[in-house]
């Protein structure tokens, strides 16, 4: 992963934390494998790349938590169309998909950002649709 700059976050208004995570460049290194139709039918190698891909963001979560929170919501966002092909018939890729995803949802939850930013999270999520009500209640929740 390349070094990202350090977050340098003020409370100078709504848009800081949104305005410090686009002066804040990071390269994942998961986002290059995770492309759509990117793995065949077999669900050993993207299971193997899921694995990768957490290690990064749990690195990048001991010291910078919102840009780990920014790294989650792209992987979350990038998992549904990379594993559309792959047979999951042994219940193998399911079940790393939810360890995925309770790794991440606290790493997303604990980020300390204003909620213009949480809303923006869930609006790129696949799970809640744009204007849905269930993203002013899953952010009323966070």
């Amino acid at each position: 992963m390349k070094k990202a700059k350090r977050l340098v976050i003020m409370a100078d208004g709504p848009d800081a934390v949104t305005k410090a995570l686009e002066k804040t460049p990071n390269k994942w290194q998961f986002t290059a494998r995770f492309r759509r139709n990117a793995f065949g039918w077999r669900s050993d190698t993207p299971i193997q790349r899921i694995k990768e891909a957490l290690a990064e963001i749990k690195q990048v979560a001991r010291n910078e938590p919102i840009l780990a929170a920014e790294g989650a919501v792209v992987l979350l966002e990038k998992l549904s169309p990379a594993l559309e092909q792959v047979d999951s018939s042994s219940g193998a890729l399911g079940s790393m998909v939810n360890k995925a995803i309770k790794t991440l949802v606290p790493l997303i939850n604990k980020a300390q950002v204003e909620q213009s930013v949480r809303q923006q999270w869930l609006e790129r999520l696949p799970c809640f649709p744009a204007g849905s009500g269930q993203i002013r209640a899953a952010a009323r929740a966070a």
